[in-house]
């Protein structure tokens, strides 16, 4: 009998050590020690491993250790509260996991210079991970948090220098705020790349200035390429362009995939993303694929993007690609784009519920500019205060006229479309087979033929009763007359 119970004490305790082990293990891995982790690199190779109580003396140390031969790393194992600049050394290559924790610098919305997250600082690397996205975080936003920063002269969140550039994959910028551009990341120095994925920039401010100031969530000017996939900038605010991002750059490369950019706001134009002037030799390419912009608002134009003007040497599209835009307002013309830029292209998208004060409730393009659509395009549904021009709305000019090209609709595709003169040619070289996917605002669509019957089709808008002109008919009569023509010849060498 005792030796049964000395066996039933024996499991008992066994399963409390595994237990107790087990935990252990879990809390190692999880990183909730509260031990900050820091480790070395030279070429790959593990060169030095410190454990920290303290989460500033982890990151002193790391920093201390951080030059341009080595690579550090630090593992966060406690949440951290300062009011400090955290600076990336020149030329360093510095990797943080928030490991679930926050970053919180306690400047209580009180601007002061340089009074952002992090500098990182010239030619350096920042990358930033976050092990647990599902833990508690900080005021309610889940996973690793990097918050509190209000600067008067930089960013809110991060400051990138020049040759400097931000990976993040994970974590969260939320609640950071600058009186300068770029309340989550500002990027203006000839920095290289930055790259978010997986990630958020939240809640984020460029406001409360004297001066102009941009780019809500994030200020990029000149910097080399920007990425922003699978991630969301949302309820970030700009007391002038762009709420969410603002970006102007010469040559550079801004590409956004299964991005979503919610509820931002512009007190003037884009009231997600402005898009800059983009002039000179150098080729900017801007695309977004499979992204949503959804309850975005703007003062001025564009409720969810603004697209800027730039000359005829910068030829690369802004390109909407498996876009939706839905719900964005514009309190004044259009809801969803406002195209004031030669070469914009809407491939597989879907503008549906914007809404605008004045014309243009879908897509508004001012009389220089025009608009390419490809795939499967839906405008419609819409609205503006101007009822006339719910949707998409070509603007007449003195000099000249907004103009939409077809470059392949698809079945399904549905497009309404007007112009702010009732009478104008509207588009070019669209066929009566593509016509048949645009719908006029208010009676119907007709063909006008053009001199002769060599020259391109336009359609005019508003024409009521007016059959369409069969191009198949033209060009077969085309044909029968160049075949009669040779055929003579034929002839008349053969009598020869």
């Amino acid at each position: 009998m005792m030796h049964q119970n000395l066996k039933k004490i024996i499991s008992f305790a066994t399963a409390i050590m595994l237990l107790i082990c087990a935990f252990g293990v879990s809390n190692a891995v999880l990183g909730v020690s509260g031990v900050t982790e820091v480790k070395v690199y030279q070429n790959d190779t593990l060169t030095k491993e410190e454990n920290f109580n303290d989460v500033k003396k982890g990151w002193d140390n790391a920093i201390s250790y951080a030059n341009s031969s080595n690579q550090v790393s630090i593992t966060l194992g406690d949440n951290w509260s300062h009011d400090d600049c955290l600076k990336i050394p020149e030329n360093s290559n510095v990797t943080l996991d928030l490991n679930g924790y926050y970053i919180h610098r306690t400047r209580n919305r009180e601007y002061v210079s340089d009074g952002e997250v992090f500098y990182v600082s010239k030619g350096a690397t920042l990358t930033i991970k976050d092990s647990r996205p599902y833990s508690k975080g900080y005021d309610g936003v889940e996973g690793g948090v990097i918050t509190g920063g209000a600067s008067s002269d930089t960013a809110g969140g991060i400051h990138l220098a020049k040759d400097s550039s931000l990976y993040m994959n994970g974590g969260t910028i939320y609640e950071c705020t600058s009186q300068y551009n770029g309340g989550g990341i500002c990027a203006n120095e000839g920095s290289k790349n930055i790259e978010l994925r997986n990630s958020r920039i939240y809640f984020c401010q460029a406001a409360d200035s004297s001066d102009n100031c941009y780019g809500g969530g994030m200020y990029i000017e000149d910097n080399t390429k920007t990425v922003i996939e699978d991630s969301t900038i949302d309820s970030c605010y700009c007391e002038d362009d762009g709420g969410a991002i603002y970006f102007e750059n010469l040559g550079k490369t801004l590409y956004m995939h299964n991005a979503i950019f919610s509820a931002n706001r512009a007190n003037e134009q884009g009231g997600a993303i402005y898009i800059g002037s983009m002039s000179g030799d150098a080729t900017t390419d801007v695309k977004a694929v499979n992204s949503f912009f959804v309850n975005n608002t703007s003062v001025d134009e564009g409720g969810a993007v603004y697209v800027n003007g730039r000359d005829k040497k910068n030829e690369n599209p802004v390109l909407f690609t498996g876009c939706v835009f839905k719900k964005n307002i514009s309190e004044d013309e259009g809801g969803a784009i406002y195209v004031n830029d030669r070469y914009v292209a809407v491939t597989d998208c879907s503008v549906i519920e914007n809404k605008s004060k004045k014309e243009g409730g879908g897509i508004y393009v001012d009389s220089y500019y025009d608009l390419s659509v490809k795939g499967s395009v839906i405008i419609r549904d819409n609205e503006s205060e101007d009822t006339r021009h719910n949707n998409l709305c070509l603007q007449e000019g003195v000099a000249s006229t907004a103009r939409v090209y077809s470059g392949g609709l698809y079945r399904d595709s549905y497009i309404m479309v007007s112009t702010t003169d009732d009478e104008t040619h509207f588009s070019r070289d669209i066929t009566e087979y593509q016509a048949r996917y645009f719908h006029a605002e208010d009676g119907d669509l007709s063909f006008e033929k053009k001199d002769t019957v060599s020259t391109p089709l336009y359609a005019s808008i508003f024409g009521t009763g007016s059959a369409f002109v069969i191009i198949g008919i033209i060009a077969l009569g085309i044909a029968a007359i160049a075949i009669a023509i040779i055929v003579k010849k034929k002839g008349e060498k053969k009598n020869d």
